[in-house]
């Protein structure tokens, strides 16, 4: 799985007592520098709120047990996969923030077990190394990006290899039921990983049957474990009486928002390895030069031994996770998830195995592992520890707002027009029900000519006509990518006249602290306005009370 042959089979005389003590002292010491920044993560990302996609997909989990269903009654972008997973979490650890922080550290643990597994034949370092760099490189991207759905399917991808490879090396039947069930779990939360699926499955019966052992068996439990998630999604489908609905979501929906914010191919090729480019950089030297040196391409005969097959599979899922970040095309960090921590454990274990070869190839090793635990790893818990993660104004003042408003009395009467800046996580801790299921506001707020957005304008505005909410808030700006401040509202002008003529403006609030919670330079915080429906006077009291503590 390595650069050379010479690099995966250690002679003899290597291993038995020939490795340097300095080269031991060296590994020993930059595991122990690991350990304490993976101890040192933890600590420092204990309190980290819950924040971004996650509120969302919380939100809609709650309205799930209140009855409603996504894709039926909320339109949204994601799989069933990804509210199956957040409702697990949820029932499992809790609702709350702690909770969902256990839950992230639960994949990083599993994800990291399994890059340990997959070393364990080669050298039990590169599980380690890879496993730290992966878990404070998903700390560095921020507070945004814990428990994102791309994390939980990278840790299903990693646990699915440990299986395909013993299914492999053990012959053994049932492990490639469990390798196609964790592809396909993954695969219900993003189509990514299906591909790979089917691709790696089929290169394991090429291996066996060119080793003269029948495939069939194989063949049948691999399938039968793929199966298993898929039907559990049509059941959940089925049961939320959400078929039809999440087929033409997937016409409409997935595709549009698919089109939206996307970046140039250049700059996703380079934000895919941003954070660990020079350790690729040390890497890709030590791949050209060890071709040249031993030219490795002459021994590739068939049928190959199991290192280079192993090799191959991974070469492919780093080719697949790169595909599947340059297909959703945005960018967003943790949508490298899959492509990174593949990629990072061929660089562990090339890096590794070049660490017990001499000289050009031993000083890149040292060069590249050395940076990877002394300057990569201490440079991303910077970052982790520099997040502001007690700034939570913004859903604070929301919170105390729509309290003074009515509370629990505005549940199923109240409406916002946001997709992930807050309100969905001030909804979720005083347990309101929306007026409608519209919670992604930039399926209402784009251009008139597309499809989709007529559709859902068409569906919205005559519900919130017949029955208008008492309490309307409006967000600033448009996810993904679109106008700032409240320019959105000019994007539909039937909304804004509807807003204009049956509601008056009762709050708009900015919260004074700047927001630093990761994924660039500290952003200035987003605001909200609160309008009040005309008409009754308890409301407007209240509203006029908002009005003289406010902006």
């Amino acid at each position: 799985m390595t650069v050379t042959r010479n690099a995966t089979r250690i002679a003899p005389r290597e291993v038995a007592g020939g490795v340097p003590m300095f080269r031991r002292a060296f590994r020993v010491g930059l595991a122990l520098a690991l350990l304490i920044c993976a101890v040192l993560y933890v600590l420092w990302t204990w309190h980290w709120p819950l924040v971004g996609d996650s509120t969302l997909i919380h939100y809609i989990v709650f309205l799930m047990d209140h009855g409603m269903a996504p894709y039926r009654d909320v339109p949204d972008m994601n799989l069933p996969g990804s509210f199956l997973v957040e409702w697990l979490a949820m029932h499992t650890y809790g609702g709350g923030a702690l909770a969902w922080r256990l839950f992230d550290l639960t994949v990083l643990l599993a994800m990291g077990a399994g890059l340990v597994v997959l070393s364990l034949p080669y050298d039990w370092f590169a599980g380690v190394f890879s496993a730290v760099l992966i878990m404070l490189i998903h700390g560095r991207d921020g507070i945004y990006d814990t428990g994102q759905r791309d994390l939980t399917m990278a840790a299903l991808v990693v646990v699915g290899y440990v299986f395909l490879f013993r299914a492999r090396r053990k012959n053994k039947a049932w492990a490639a039921a469990v390798f196609g069930f964790c592809m396909a779990a993954a695969g219900t939360m993003k189509p990514t990983s299906l591909p790979l699926m089917v691709v790696l499955l089929a290169l394991l019966l090429v291996a066996i049957r060119k080793e003269g052992r029948p495939a069939r068996r194989m063949l049948g439990w691999g399938m039968a474990g793929m199966a298993l998630p898929l039907a559990i999604v049509w059941i959940f489908l089925l049961r939320e009486d959400a078929v039809t609905a999440f087929i033409h979501n997937l016409r409409t929906v997935d595709p549009y928002f698919a089109s939206l914010g996307r970046r140039p191919l250049s700059y996703l090729l380079i934000h895919s390895i941003s954070p660990v480019m020079a350790l690729v950089a040390v890497w890709l030297v030590l791949v050209a030069a060890s071709a040249v040196a031993s030219r490795p391409w002459r021994e590739w005969t068939r049928p190959w031994p199991v290192e280079k097959w192993e090799r191959a599979a991974l070469v492919l899922g780093v080719l697949a996770g790169l595909a599947g970040y340059i297909a959703q095309g945005k960018a967003y960090p943790y949508q490298r998830y899959c492509f990174l921590v593949l990629l990072l454990m061929i660089v562990a274990l090339d890096l590794t195995a070049a660490l017990r070869r001499s000289g050009f190839r031993l000083a890149l090793a040292v060069l590249g592992i050395g940076y990877g635990c002394l300057v990569l790893g201490p440079q991303s818990l910077a970052k982790v520890k520099q997040y502001d993660w007690r700034n939570q104004d913004y859903t604070t003042m929301m919170d105390a707002d729509l309290l003074q408003l009515g509370g629990s009395k505005l549940s199923g009467h109240i409406q916002c027009m946001d997709t992930t800046t807050g309100c969905s996580h001030a909804f979720y801790n005083l347990k309101l029900m929306p007026e409608t299921g519209l919670l992604s506001d930039f399926l209402v707020f784009g251009p008139a000519q597309d499809a989709e957005i007529r559709e859902e304008r068409s569906a919205f505005l005559p519900q919130i006509e017949a029955n208008p909410p008492w309490v309307m808030v409006v967000a600033t700006g448009l996810f993904p990518k679109g106008p700032k401040d409240y320019q959105k509202l000019a994007l539909w002008p039937a909304f804004d006249y509807f807003l204009n003529q049956h509601y008056r403006l009762c709050m708009q609030r900015t919260p004074a602290k700047m927001v630093d919670w990761g994924g660039g330079p500290p952003q200035s915080p987003p605001s909200y306005r609160i309008y009040v429906l005309d008409g009754p006077a308890q409301e407007t009291a209240r509203c006029e009370k908002l009005w003289a503590g406010g902006e």
